[in-house]
């Protein structure tokens, strides 16, 4: 494993196609695990703990972990290595995030709500719930990740003042305090059980995903880096698996410790996983261009996916398809691969009409 210079990295991100072709690769990958991570959840309160379906479905989710850091780290390299005015990254953030967050927190409450359905709740009541839904980012299972990513770029233009000044030294500090303040602080209060009275500010959070993606894409993996990255996600997912089923049993549904963004193996993972679909993105050939087409809509997909997973559910695409209604092992796979099918064409579709078009940027 080497280390790019940071004007290499720079000239790479205004050379095109190889630069376009990892951050698809790891967008298409990402938004996947995403979908595999909400049709495997949902079994654990369906199951009993270590039955077939159970275990499937552990196997799955532990796997798909990486998925939301690698989106948090794709947008950190994205981001903060840009020179723009703050009023025109607001602007831009506004366009490509503000809005569809505004319009599908609406959507979803809607959507999820029998009282709005059946016709008793007034505009009144409609308001104050979404504010308080937004507020405590409880509107449906995925948007925290937006309102968390909000939040991040309201201190982008902080962190870019920092890492255009930072050596990689700097950088390395940041990623190791965010390491030690973020996941061992949660595995130490997970092994004793109150959380400890000392706090790190600044670095610790989601925060930390996105540097780390920023400072990973100056490594460049040698034959024996790709080995060890394989070998990482490997034991990260192993980890993950195998703690999983002994901390559930007798605690069931499930103890869900591992499976936390900040725990050691989930970190393990997304660092592994991203070097290796980097690597794998940067030597994809005429596999480029349709991908960049898919991870265009990635986004979109990640905003409708839980709506398509309730039509396919409950039969209003025209057929029935959901994680449990036959063995999980392959169930799974094939209704996320449906449901990404599914979103695909519809966001790909959206993205051509005038207005619409900014609901899945």
């Amino acid at each position: 494993m080497t280390v790019a210079s940071m004007d290499a990295k720079h000239a790479a991100a205004q050379s095109g196609p190889a630069h376009i072709n990892w951050i698809d690769l790891i967008r298409v990958v990402a938004v996947f695990q995403v979908i595999l991570v909400h049709l495997s959840y949902v079994i654990f309160f369906k199951e009993d703990v270590l039955s077939a379906n159970w275990v499937a479905a552990n196997f799955y989710d532990s796997f798909s972990r990486m998925g939301v850091p690698l989106f948090f780290m794709v947008s950190g390299y994205l981001l903060l290595d840009k020179n723009e005015p703050v009023a025109d990254f607001f602007r831009k953030r506004f366009m490509k995030v503000g809005i569809p967050t505004l319009f599908w927190s609406v959507a979803y409450l809607l959507w999820s709500v029998e009282a709005y359905r059946n016709g008793t709740m007034t505009p009144w009541w409609i308001a104050l719930s979404l504010l308080k839904t937004m507020y405590l980012g409880d509107v449906e299972i995925h948007l925290w990740f937006l309102y968390v990513l909000i939040g991040i770029y309201l201190v982008t233009p902080i962190l870019r003042v920092f890492v255009s000044a930072a050596s990689r030294r700097d950088l390395s500090y940041f990623i190791g305090l965010w390491f030690v303040g973020t996941s061992l602080f949660e595995l130490a209060q997970r092994l004793v059980g109150s959380p400890t009275a000392l706090v790190i500010p600044v670095v610790t959070g989601y925060v930390g995903y996105f540097v780390l993606g920023y400072w990973l894409a100056d490594f460049v993996l040698t034959r024996r880096g790709k080995h060890f990255s394989l070998l990482g996600v490997i034991i990260a997912v192993g980890i993950t698996f195998f703690g999983t089923n002994m901390l559930s049993i007798g605690s069931g549904p499930i103890d869900s410790y591992f499976y936390s963004y900040f725990s050691p193996p989930t970190v393990l993972a997304s660092i592994c996983g991203f070097l290796l679909l980097k690597d794998l993105g940067q030597n994809m050939g005429g596999v480029g261009k349709p991908l960049r087409v898919v991870s265009a809509t990635s986004f979109g997909i990640f905003l409708i996916h839980i709506f398509v997973i309730g039509l396919l559910r409950s039969g209003d695409a025209g057929f029935r398809l959901y994680s449990w209604m036959a063995p999980s092992i392959y169930m799974i796979p094939l209704t996320a691969l449906a449901t990404f099918v599914l979103s695909f064409g519809i966001v790909f579709v959206l993205q051509k009409i005038p207005v619409l078009k900014m609901l899945v940027p």
